[in-house]
């Protein structure tokens, strides 16, 4: 059974985006062995495939909205992100061979810079959905203010939400970036 490690890897102060890392452990000291545990032990199943790494992102948002005149108009919009990230951690042998490690340590920094590409979505996500609210005209009662907002928010996530698709397709879930073992 795969376990994640209860702490953060790592993360921001807190503000607009905040970034966490976690972590399942895998062992071995042959390629054979590092393979299967990365394939049994991955508590990551998306679609049926055992995945090596992900990233989640989810944007939290809140605003206000007051009368001016006969109008209503959004005063506050605010979003925050946060986005969530699962990767492999070898437990290393007391002496792994070099090779393997070699071969270990290029894969892992290109997971992470693949998973990083899904962050980068994440954080477009937000500042298009910050943007387009802040440019948001009155409306005539501020139930149409709260639809718009929530139409907006759904409108953003799910273009994002493809983009992220759209790049695992590109990049065969980060395979062609290098992101394979060995």
């Amino acid at each position: 059974m795969a376990v994640f490690c209860s702490g953060l890897y790592a993360a921001d102060a807190p503000g607009p985006v905040t970034f966490n890392t976690y972590t399942y452990d895998v062992h071995g000291g042959t390629v054979f062995d590092i393979e299967n545990e990365l394939h049994d032990k991955s508590p990551l199943v998306v679609h049926g495939r055992h995945m090596h790494g992900k990233t989640h992102w989810e944007i939290h948002y809140h605003y206000h909205w007051k009368m001016d005149g006969d109008q209503c108009v959004l005063d506050e919009f605010d979003a925050t992100l946060n986005v969530d990230t699962f990767l492999p951690q070898w437990v290393r042998p007391q002496h792994p061979n070099p090779m393997l490690a070699h071969d270990w340590d290029r894969y892992i920094a290109a997971l992470r810079m693949h998973e990083r590409g899904h962050a980068e979505v994440g954080e477009d996500a937000r500042e298009v959905l910050v943007t387009r609210a802040k440019a948001m005209g009155p409306a005539p009662t501020c139930d149409v203010i709260k639809k718009q907002v929530i139409d907006l928010v759904a409108e953003v996530v799910d273009a994002h939400r493809k983009v992220d698709a759209m790049y695992d397709d590109k990049t065969d879930h980060g395979r062609t970036q290098g992101a394979h073992f060995p």
